[in-house]
């Protein structure tokens, strides 16, 4: 561990173990005059329980690794640890937490590595789950491919962003639903929420699910999201004002998007939901898979507009 002497309120450059760190001083430990610099999130943990009262973290698992920020310790604290925004020190103190200092929070501040081989779904289910606890954030995907072996649950008011379909990549080897927002049936719950700028992909053939699955919510955007390997890309289960803008669908197993209208996925249980669904230009693509671009199973006044077809027997099939 390094510390550094401040002497006003700017950003410090600071070299430890080969990275460069650049933080304000106001962000330091102003008790001591002293900046403490750790790697890891494991370091942070070693340290005793208020050793320092801010402590510069350069790494979630090695420095530079873009799970680093400033922590501050709280002493009156008895929060859970989160493995994110909150940690518990080694020492299991029953009050005082390192409390991350943050402008923005991305997977990999939670830990998910990105790597396309350890299984990162409970850190991406720890990031959800904070934004769902905060009411709503934003959760950045950075680039790499994000191996999950079960399915993730998104909240309201969550925009899950990534930084573009060539480079943020979530990868599922499972048969089920993959992306899950669920609500109670016949509810138009508002949930307010979006996915964007990322790929999900499927390696398993045998999979029964779909990549992204609303049942029973109210605003739901799907945007420049592309979705490979699922038996269907998109359900959306007695959904209301969503929308689907600039998404590629490739390789569904038996179609690109199901809009059904009931529980459990029941074709026809009431034909007052499903409403309002817009899908346009999107790239819909079957390389002999699957039969059926869009098949809409109830609800009214939707709109298709502007997609692009191929390769499929029946573009649109409806009820």
């Amino acid at each position: 561990m390094r510390t550094v002497k401040p002497s006003g309120d700017f950003l410090v450059p600071v070299i430890y173990s080969g990275h460069e760190a650049r933080a304000k001083v106001s962000d330091f430990a102003k008790g001591a005059g002293l900046a403490q610099l750790v790697n890891t999130i494991a370091d942070l943990k070693a340290l005793a329980a208020g050793q320092f009262s801010s402590v510069h973290v350069l790494g979630y698992y090695a420095a530079g690794d873009g799970g680093g920020d400033v922590f501050r310790w709280n002493g009156s604290s008895s929060a859970a640890d989160n493995g994110g925004t909150v940690i518990i020190p080694n020492s299991a103190p029953g009050t005082g937490r390192w409390e991350r200092v943050y402008q923005s929070i991305d997977v990999k501040k939670f830990g998910a590595r990105g790597n396309g081989v350890t299984d990162d779904t409970t850190k991406i289910q720890s990031a959800l789950d904070f934004a769902n606890a905060s009411g709503g954030f934003r959760i950045g995907v950075p680039g790499g491919t994000y191996l999950c072996t079960s399915a993730i649950n998104i909240y309201k008011k969550t925009h899950l962003v990534g930084v573009g379909k060539s480079l943020s990549k979530f990868l599922f080897n499972h048969t089920g639903d993959v992306i899950k927002s669920t609500w109670a049936i016949n509810s138009s719950t508002a949930v307010n929420i979006k996915v964007e700028a990322m790929i999900i992909q499927c390696n398993n053939g045998s999979n029964a699910g779909g990549g992204f699955v609303d049942v029973g919510g109210t605003f739901v955007d799907l945007i420049d999201v592309q979705i490979d390997g699922f038996r269907y890309s998109v359900i959306f289960d007695q959904t209301e004002l969503a929308d689907i803008d600039r998404c590629y669908f490739s390789d569904p197993l038996l179609a690109a998007v199901w809009l059904v209208n009931g529980a459990n996925h029941t074709p026809g249980a009431d034909p007052l939901y499903t409403n309002r669904i817009t899908i346009k230009k999107s790239q819909i693509i079957s390389n002999g898979g699957a039969a059926i671009g869009i098949v809409d199973d109830g609800g009214v006044t939707h709109c298709f507009e502007d997609n692009n077809f191929q390769g499929f027997v029946t573009q649109i099939r409806s009820a």
